[in-house]
């Protein structure tokens, strides 16, 4: 690969939407919100996702068996390159000027892009090329990239095994925080379907104890499982999936979203000596504005569910190695 290259592994609701927005005030490198669930993305294609993946779809292409054959490794790399150089309807506003940019003020830029983005929205479209009048595309192809993706377990592998250049990091949320937010986020919004989300959580975890069936005899049969245990299982396998595929290798930086919350400039500084980025006065005060009031969301969650889940989510965690990386 040309430029250095990261990836940002984690479940929804666990924090990686905040940890992207803090790698982003980097001046240098060159941040993708989920660019593989985009319909046209690249990546999507080079991974094998048949679509745009949301909360209640299965996500087996790079969660549980991702296909490897016919020349993958290359078709991943061209798709590394291709969306380093594009955004997307999920990408976060540029939060500093960048070295690439051109030299036009930063509220522009933004503006520019946003405008172009209801156009190409009308068009159907959900990635584009960076314009030349934003960007020097040149220096724009050369500049560190850093990709978010939702769970991965299975790309996870397969980057540990075959791309020893590449870092990783996973940000884990205490399953009480993640399950509390996940319900009211998405299970309970206007238009969702209960019963269609159960079902396809039931699905991917018969997908998973097929392709792994240890995991499959610590859940036992799906169809006995209600959606908040069938979540919850899935929360556990997709982050332990990550940390073990990795096994204590330095290349993957875990993160407990809860520590992470209450000690913001120690955890960040860290992210950025592991991805080579300098931690700089301004960065770290970005940090600090874009962190208040983290710790107050991070154990809200205590609040929210009833001894019923409690109970349940200490039931999904014990035994996990994820035990030790979260915090109550």
């Amino acid at each position: 690969m040309t430029a250095p290259t990261s990836f940002l592994f984690g479940s929804g609701r666990s924090g990686t939407v905040v940890l992207l927005r803090l790698i982003n005030l980097d001046p240098g490198v060159v941040v993708r919100n989920e660019p593989d669930e985009l319909s046209d993305s690249p990546l999507g294609r080079a991974l094998g996702q048949s679509g745009v993946r949301d909360d209640a779809n299965d996500g087996t292409a790079i969660d549980v068996a991702l296909d490897t054959s016919g020349g993958f490794g290359r078709r991943f790399d061209e798709a590394l390159a291709a969306i380093r150089t594009r955004r997307g309807t999920r990408d976060h506003p540029w939060a500093t000027r960048k070295a690439w940019h051109r030299p036009i003020p930063l509220k522009l830029l933004n503006a520019g892009l946003k405008a172009g983005l209801r156009q190409r929205l009308q068009r159907g479209r959900e990635a584009w090329e960076v314009p030349g009048w934003a960007a020097d595309r040149a220096a724009l192809a050369a500049a560190p990239l850093s990709v978010k993706i939702n769970n991965g377990p299975a790309l996870a592998r397969w980057l540990a095994a075959e791309r020893p250049d590449l870092r990783a990091m996973e940000i884990v949320r205490h399953p009480g925080g993640f399950l509390a937010s996940w319900r009211a986020r998405w299970l309970n919004r206007p238009g969702v379907d209960p019963a269609a989300v159960l079902a396809k959580n039931r699905a991917r975890l018969a997908a998973v104890a097929a392709a792994e069936p240890a995991w499959g005899e610590r859940w036992g049969d799906p169809a006995a499982l209600d959606v908040d245990a069938s979540e919850l299982w899935y929360w556990r396998y997709s982050n332990e999936a990550v940390l073990a595929a990795y096994a204590g290798d330095t290349r993957l930086l875990p993160i407990g979203f809860e520590r992470f919350c209450r000690e913001p400039q120690a955890h960040a500084e860290a992210v950025y000596r592991h991805l080579g980025l300098p931690y700089t006065d301004r960065v770290r005060a970005g940090v600090a504005a874009e962190m208040q009031g983290s710790t107050e969301i991070a154990s809200a969650w205590k609040q929210k569910l009833g001894p019923e889940r409690v109970a349940l989510v200490e039931a999904v965690l014990a035994g996990s190695p994820l035990a030790d990386l979260v915090e109550a």
